[in-house]
């Protein structure tokens, strides 16, 4: 092994784990700041309820990273009290500008309201100004996901991790050009679906414009895909939702247009490409090209 490699990878390697080590460090500080952040949204709720003595239980978080609200009575919610409260929070803590929140109802588990918010202008905030009768609530609230460390989201021992940085940074220069070719030939092989300017490859969950990736999640890649197969077409509601995540469990349409949200945010470089909502029917994907 030629010594500049052997330098190259002991550099990366010190490079990496200090990142790393930061990284979850940062990752379990914003967690814990989180919770906290959350139980004065709970505080918050309760007040606007004109309840200043009963207890906000223990915020609880689910692995699908939702944040779960239970209160020790029973109370009205007002509609429009609760989205200020939740979002007074989310801004002043920094949290997220991407969230959803859903009301259910503690006895039955069924949801009786919710509302989604993003950095763009197609909130969802219905039924404001209708209260919701006085009755034990547990409220949820899911922001968008953040990206972990890699340690933290695959569980590898970092000794582990360490070693693959080594090797990777000792045979990256060596390889560079070998693995440019196999990776570009790779990405060709398969058919790009055209939407305008963009090249969409949902094999790869990748999406092109011109030079420009954008990696899509599996349930963006889905929803993308369910779309181009119906370029300048509507379609219904309950048709992506069960194209998209029938064999997946339930899933609301405010997470739908959620995630409709997101592809519109990935989409935005090409002004020829448009994702509409066409009241009372669906979406419909269009594109001029």
């Amino acid at each position: 092994m030629n010594l500049r490699y052997l330098y190259a990878a002991l550099i990366a390697l010190s490079v990496f784990s200090t990142a790393i080590l930061y990284v979850g460090k940062s990752d379990e500080y914003e967690r814990s700041r989180e919770l906290i952040a959350f139980r004065q949204v709970g505080h918050q709720i309760l007040l606007s309820a004109n309840d200043s003595s009963s207890r906000v239980l223990p915020v609880s978080i689910s692995s699908s990273n939702q944040y779960q609200l239970e209160f020790e009575h029973a109370f009205a919610i007002v509609p429009d009290s609760l989205v200020k409260s939740v979002n007074r929070v989310m801004q002043k803590n920094k949290i997220s500008t991407d969230y959803v929140v859903n009301v259910l109802d503690s006895k039955s588990n069924k949801l009786v309201y919710g509302f989604a918010i993003s950095r763009t202008s197609d909130n969802i905030v219905p039924c404001m100004g209708r209260v919701l009768p006085e009755k034990k609530y547990k409220i949820n609230i899911i922001p968008e996901a953040k990206p972990t460390s890699i340690v933290a989201r695959n569980k590898f021992p970092l000794f582990a991790f360490f070693l693959l940085i080594s090797i990777s940074g000792a045979t990256f220069f060596s390889r560079r050009k070998n693995t440019d070719r196999i990776a570009g030939a790779s990405v060709l092989q398969s058919r790009p679906i055209l939407i305008g300017e963009y090249s969409f490859y949902p094999d790869s969950l990748l999406l092109m414009h011109h030079h420009t990736p954008f990696v899509l999640t599996p349930k963006e890649n889905k929803l993308l895909r369910i779309f181009a197969g119906d370029i300048n077409k509507i379609i219904d509601r309950n048709q992506l939702l069960k194209k998209g995540w029938e064999d997946e469990g339930v899933i609301t349409q405010r997470s739908l247009d959620m995630y409709v949200s997101r592809l519109r945010k990935k989409l935005v470089n090409d002004a020829s490409v448009k994702i509409t909502n066409v009241h009372g029917k669906g979406y419909l994907l269009s594109t001029k090209s």
